[in-house]
C-alpha cells in the first residue's frame, strides 16, 4: 500500500504545496460576509509581509497534514470508494479538528507579530472554512498519489 508521506519527496512536494495553496486561496476568495472580509483582509496583509506566506504555511504544515490523513488514506485504499475527497467528506469534522490542532502548534512558532495576531483573531472561524474544503484537499492528494 502506498503511503501519503511519499508526497513529501521532490518534485511532487512542490506540486502538492502549489495545488493546496491555490485551493486555500480559492477558499478564502469565495468567502462572503463579515468573516469573509476579515479573512480576505488578513490574507492580503500577510501577503504584503510575505507574498509566499500561503505556500510557506502549507509547506510547513504538509508533513503534519499527511500524518493526520494517513489512517484515512489506508482505510480508503482498502475500501470500494474511488474518490478520496468523497471518502473524507463524511469525516470532515474530525479531520478538521486534527488539522487545526497541528496548525495551532505551528502558530506557536510564528515570529511575525502581525501574523500571530491575525491567526489568533481568525482561529475560531478557520475550522468553519476548512471543514467544507476537506474533500477538495483529499481530491488533490489523490491526484498526486495517482501520479506518483
Amino acid at each position: 500500500m502506498a503511503n501519503l508521506t511519499q508526497l513529501l519527496q521532490s518534485p511532487t512536494r512542490n506540486a502538492v504545496v502549489a495545488d493546496l495553496s491555490q485551493a486555500a486561496e480559492d477558499a478564502v476568495s469565495s468567502l462572503s460576509g463579515i468573516s469573509g472580509m476579515a479573512f480576505k483582509g488578513a490574507l492580503a496583509a500577510a501577503k504584503k509581509t510575505d507574498s509566499a506566506v500561503v505556500s510557506k504555511g502549507v509547506n510547513r504544515l504538509l508533513p503534519d497534514l499527511l500524518n493526520s490523513l494517513e489512517p484515512y488514506w489506508q482505510e480508503f485504499e482498502g475500501s470500494e470508494q474511488s474518490d478520496f475527497g468523497t471518502y473524507l467528506d463524511g469525516r470532515s469534522a474530525e479531520i478538521t479538528e486534527s488539522i487545526m490542532a497541528s496548525a495551532d502548534k505551528s502558530a506557536e512558532e510564528i515570529t511575525a507579530p502581525g501574523l500571530a495576531r491575525a491567526y489568533k483573531s481568525l482561529r475560531g472561524k478557520a475550522s468553519s472554512i476548512l471543514e467544507p474544503n476537506i474533500s477538495t484537499m483529499g481530491s488533490i492528494l489523490q491526484r498526486h498519489m495517482d501520479a506518483a
